[in-house]
């Protein structure tokens, strides 16, 4: 099965017909983490099924360092807010329409301040998700939140690799000592 003629089709028909009357997502089509940008030239409007399909699809013919990343993106957006997972793009689309429906309900008639909209705009500009702009960057947590995280960690297994993962990082660290102790005696 061709993955990328399949994507490339789906982006081609998004790209030359009217806004569809349902729910709709923009998609880059060459993503972010591959060094796509915003430009409208590189936005397209799919259906949430479509959106489904075409982050699958990317996952699928993506190869390398590039394939790991759509995997993630891939899986991220088959999880919902509450951490359960869509099976499928059908599944998916329907969540994603009522969801759009029970906040079009919610939000109706409420009018937001030209400081809020503001703040909106500047927010969605950056890149919330790393570093400074991060929502928690140079936050320090309460004890009380730190003994809830504590709370909720308590009794969780860790991933299979961590052990392997710490005893590698330390067995590292062990012989970059070692390595800087030789220099040191041989100097």
């Amino acid at each position: 099965m061709d993955y990328k003629q399949i994507y490339n089709q789906i982006i081609s028909n998004a790209q030359n017909r009217a806004k569809p009357e349902v729910y709709t997502e923009r998609h880059h089509i060459l993503p972010e983490a591959l060094g796509g940008t915003n430009d409208a030239s590189n936005l397209v409007v799919l259906t949430a099924r479509e959106h489904f399909l075409a982050h699958y699809l990317l996952w699928r013919f993506s190869s390398g360092n590039a394939q790991y990343k759509m995997a993630y993106a891939f899986q991220a957006m088959r999880m919902n807010k509450s951490g359960k997972r869509y099976v499928n793009s059908r599944l998916y689309a329907s969540h994603k329409l009522a969801h759009a429906k029970a906040m079009s309900k919610l939000h109706k008639g409420k009018k937001l301040s030209a400081e809020h909209k503001l703040k909106v705009s500047n927010t969605l500009k950056q890149d919330t998700h790393t570093g400074k702009n991060h929502s928690n960057y140079g936050k320090t947590l309460s004890k009380k939140t730190k003994a809830k995280l504590s709370a909720v960690m308590t009794g969780v297994k860790r991933k299979p690799h961590s052990a392997e993962r710490k005893a590698m990082q330390r067995k590292a660290i062990k012989d970059w000592w070692a390595k800087r102790k030789a220099l040191k005696l041989a100097a």
